[in-house]
């Protein structure tokens, strides 16, 4: 197993040899700061992903949603993996600030508190997604955030790492 020494100066080594425009993280003294860069560029392409089906392509996820408030055990597996993904995050970067650090906080904030609601009061959740779904704002609105949350995690990920 390599020190963290080690690992720090091969992934050094490996982002000048195969990166040679992209700078690395002036700050990467750990492995929570790569593991957390990492993963801000998944989640950013994941968030513009999933936001752009959903701005896009609107009538079928509108009916997928639909489906999923009927279910109960789906909107407890959704709640637990958004307290997962959110601790996940949290246990990187907990402060928040102005900078890709803060921005992911913000994320693993959201998400652990999203989970939280969900899991706590799924009946009174499930009938404020049936009503917004009925206002017809619903989607637009999430898909809104997640495209500049997800924006935003992919422009600090590409331009630090």
């Amino acid at each position: 197993m390599l020190s963290l020494e080690a690992f720090q100066k091969k992934t050094r080594l490996n982002f000048a040899k195969n990166n040679k425009k992209r700078r690395i993280p002036p700050d990467s003294k750990s492995l929570n700061q790569i593991i957390m860069f990492e993963l801000s560029l998944i989640m950013g392409i994941s968030m513009l992903t999933i936001s752009l089906t959903v701005l896009f392509d609107k009538k079928r996820m509108e009916h997928t949603l639909k489906k999923i408030l009927e279910n109960e055990g789906l909107i407890f597996l959704m709640a637990f993996l958004n307290i997962v993904f959110g601790l996940a995050m949290l246990s990187q970067a907990h402060r928040l600030s102005l900078d890709l650090v803060g921005l992911f906080a913000l994320v693993g904030w959201l998400g652990f508190l999203k989970g939280i609601t969900i899991m706590w009061f799924p009946k009174e959740m499930m009938k404020f997604s049936k009503k917004q779904f009925k206002k017809g704002n619903l989607l637009t609105v999430a898909g809104v955030v997640h495209l500049i949350l997800g924006s935003a995690l992919t422009y600090f990920a590409w331009t630090i790492i």
